[in-house]
């Protein structure tokens, strides 16, 4: 279990899923990569692949937070 995510009321979203889609949500750099080494590891456990071909990362930041570069990495691949 992970209490990472973004608080919506009394709640913390983690991810949201349609399909074969998901979306990881964090409000910081540190709380994403733990979702996705998460991922990583169910995926692992269940077979799962993951295409990191097809996979983007979409950060949100503040004017004084761009200058701030972490790399994202899932299956120890960086997504762009």
């Amino acid at each position: 279990m992970c209490n990472t995510g973004c608080l919506v009321g009394n709640s913390v979203i983690s991810h949201v899923m349609y399909a074969d889609d998901r979306v990881i949500l964090s409000p910081h750099g540190a709380g994403l990569q733990q979702l996705f080494r998460l991922c990583s590891h169910y995926s692992k456990v269940y077979d799962i692949k993951c295409d990191t071909k097809r996979s983007n990362v979409m950060i949100l930041r503040i004017r004084e937070d761009r200058k701030r570069v972490f790399p994202v990495l899932t299956h120890m691949i960086p997504l762009s």
